[in-house]
């Protein structure tokens, strides 16, 4: 349904109606989809596409090439992903570019710069009417071929860990159900890449980890841009997710995931500037 283009509100309403043929309960259902977000599930493909991971960086014509702002180390490229191709949902542009950078190099040495999660990162949104260069990624940074990737729009389900016991209310049974039908449905744990969406958690809920890594490893220039009430974790969208594709394509350190959040304000108002990067690994 969803690589056909049909809309959300009726994939939930397919994804309802098969739970309660297969005897799933309404309370359990209910449970179940308030963990769903509307999102693009990506997938990589070998078709050539505009949307990618890894590869040269567009960038302004003579733009410097993004750093962390803790040590000026260079940022390794995520992801470009181009918004109309996708048919990227509200409140994302409905096209232009999306481009994702992370400090990959500072992630293998855990540094004290890359545990500093709003300076580790760089986020910026490029309007279809911008001219940028490519530009090829510093090898200290950490460049990966690039490697194509397609997307479908879909409630994107996280927050549940089916293999640590029985996350919903309901019968052994009921669960089981859940966990052979939703995995097909958006995402398996632990392999990601997606915009919007619910996290992908490998070690707990991503964006409760906000408050932590504010309190804890950010530096006072960091914490100033934000309000006391984001430091505290409150307010803030999931915005993309990327995982390691396997082998040597692209690797997320030791084969994890970075998932990328915004103060959820800012995602409305089209503002990336102060986006944050958290890593996950099994």
């Amino acid at each position: 349904m969803a690589a056909a283009g049909v809309p959300t509100t009726d994939q939930r309403l397919f994804l309802i109606e098969r739970l309660r043929r297969r005897g799933v309960s309404a309370r359990t259902t209910a449970e179940l989809l308030s963990h769903a977000v509307d999102g693009v599930s990506l997938r990589t493909t070998k078709s050539a596409t505009m949307s990618r991971l890894g590869g040269d960086a567009p960038l302004l014509p003579g733009e410097a090439w993004p750093v962390n702002r803790r040590n000026q180390d260079p940022m390794t490229l995520v992801a470009v992903f181009d918004l109309a191709e996708l048919h990227a949902p509200l409140p994302l542009p409905p096209d232009g570019r999306l481009v994702l950078f992370w400090d990959a190099v500072g992630a293998d040495k855990g540094s004290d710069a890359w545990l500093d999660v709003a300076a580790n990162a760089s986020v910026r949104w490029l309007a279809p009417e911008v001219s940028t260069v490519d530009v090829p990624v510093p090898a200290a940074a950490w460049p990966f071929a690039p490697v194509s990737v397609k997307g479908v729009v879909t409630p994107i389900i996280g927050g549940i860990d089916f293999q640590l016991g029985e996350p919903l209310p309901g019968s052994a049974r009921s669960v089981a159900i859940v966990d052979d039908m939703i995995f097909p449905f958006a995402h398996a744990a632990y392999s990601s890449d997606q915009l919007l969406g619910a996290s992908q958690d490998i070690q707990g809920p991503v964006l409760e980890e906000i408050a932590y890594w504010f309190r804890h490893t950010s530096n006072a220039d960091s914490r100033a841009r934000y309000t006391a009430d984001e430091r505290k974790g409150k307010g803030w969208s999931l915005l993309a997710q990327v995982a390691s594709t396997g082998g040597k394509d692209f690797r997320i350190d030791d084969y994890g995931n970075v998932s990328f959040a915004v103060p959820t304000a800012d995602l409305y108002a089209r503002r990336f500037d102060r986006a944050v990067a958290i890593f996950q690994s099994s």
